[in-house]
């Protein structure tokens, strides 16, 4: 990427963003978090897997998180540490361990799946999902 001058335009090792809990952000944070990820050279399938992983996380936060609210927020931060890259989304909802719907259910195991690591802390004030892929992901090529 290059800036006004030409020269190579620094990516930042830590994005963020804090938006409102609705799918409608979702999908914008989601296409955000996927160009962060490809300027700091991740490979395609891996940047695929980072979307879809972080995606799943925040549908979820948006599906179960602020059921009984109004609105509420979520927010997705990814930082690039040492060959590892982490992406934290979270929310100030109560999450329940029942689907939203008969067909619900999938999201964590497909997380589990996409990332190297992936913890779930909920409490009575938020859920935190954070997703991280270390070196070896890098150098596959999925």
């Amino acid at each position: 990427m290059a800036g006004e001058t030409g020269r190579p335009r620094e990516v930042p090792a830590v994005w963020h963003r804090r938006v409102p809990a609705v799918s409608s952000e979702t999908t914008l944070l989601r296409n955000q978090l996927a160009r962060w990820a490809s300027a700091h050279g991740l490979p395609s399938g891996l940047v695929e897997d980072v979307k879809l992983a972080a995606y799943e996380a925040m549908a979820n936060a948006v599906a179960h998180a602020y059921r009984d609210a109004v609105q509420g927020t979520m927010a997705v931060t990814a930082r690039a540490v040492d060959h590892t890259i982490e992406v934290t989304i979270s929310d100030a909802g109560r999450w329940s361990d029942r689907p939203s719907h008969r067909h619900g259910g999938r999201g964590v195991p497909l997380m589990r799946g996409l990332a190297d690591a992936v913890t779930i802390n909920s409490t009575d004030t938020g859920t935190t999902v954070t997703l991280c892929w270390t070196r070896r992901s890098f150098l596959l090529d999925r």
